[in-house]
């Protein structure tokens, strides 16, 4: 019975839908932990990849 209700909502509103769907998702922004050694050569690979 529940959908009937469903039926009828989805009638009444000609089928869109209330929500919008994303395809994708993408950061705003990442953080690297790297051993405090490592931290010039992370640094340095960074900096390649961002060029």
């Amino acid at each position: 019975m529940v959908w009937v209700y469903g039926l009828i909502a989805h009638a009444l509103t000609g089928g869109r839908r209330d929500f919008v769907s994303e395809s994708g998702l993408v950061a705003d922004k990442y953080q690297v932990l790297v051993e405090s050694e490592n931290a010039p050569r992370a640094r340095e690979l960074l900096a390649s990849i961002n060029r």
